[in-house]
């Protein structure tokens, strides 16, 4: 289930989460228009763990970070847990929605938070001793995006038997050919295909002289 994050132009000297004692860095430089795809309980018996999916509207690096470390932390807030993961997606519009991307790991920015300063597992540190984050830095096309979420939503369409064993494999080819068909052949089948972007840490320098 999709919702908006309300208020997202507050700024954030009146967000308690991002003020001196907030356990993220400021994040001045948000988004737009972000929802919230997904949730996910990853909880052990010791530490209280989620997963969030999202999109917004963000053009640059520095935007996709500080927008990853935004919802992580409303998140970590709002929410009684030790640790979340934020993964941003791409953006394709205020009236498309690509959530149906949500755990593909196809994202252009990613936050991770904890209180306790550990990670998922709670023993490795954090990078930044209670956060850390990464982005995409370049341009996301649109086209793209579009051709994953037709991948992801017809793929199942195009199992195939194996010849040995129980297991399925997906068609390649006819699939290819069937997206390139939906877009009216605006790319050809042989060029169709998922489209990942590499991360980068997103750091914060601080001047201790």
């Amino acid at each position: 289930m999709r919702y908006k994050i309300i208020n997202l132009a507050l700024i954030c000297s009146i967000i308690t989460a991002c003020g001196e004692n907030s356990i993220i860095p400021a994040v001045e430089n948000v988004g737009s228009d972000i929802t919230v795809c997904q949730f996910s309980d990853t909880s052990g018996v010791e530490r209280k763990l989620r997963k969030v999916w999202f999109y917004a509207d963000s053009q640059s690096f520095d935007q996709r970070a500080q927008t990853s470390l935004y919802v992580a932390n409303q998140v970590l807030q709002t929410e009684d847990i030790d640790y979340v993961e934020a993964f941003h997606l791409p953006y394709v519009g205020k009236d498309t929605s690509s959530c149906i991307l949500a755990g593909q790991a196809i994202h252009i920015g990613s936050a991770f938070i904890s209180n306790d300063g550990v990670g998922r597992n709670g023993k490795a540190p954090l990078k930044n001793s209670s956060w850390e984050a990464q982005a995409f830095r370049g341009n996301v096309n649109e086209g793209d995006t579009l051709v994953a979420m037709l991948w992801i939503s017809k793929r199942g369409d195009y199992q195939v038997s194996e010849h040995i064993g129980t297991g399925y494999h997906t068609d390649g080819k006819a699939l290819k050919e069937e997206i390139s068909r939906m877009i009216k052949n605006t790319v050809a089948a042989e060029k169709i295909g998922l489209t990942y972007y590499p991360m980068e840490d997103y750091l914060i320098y601080t001047d201790n002289n």
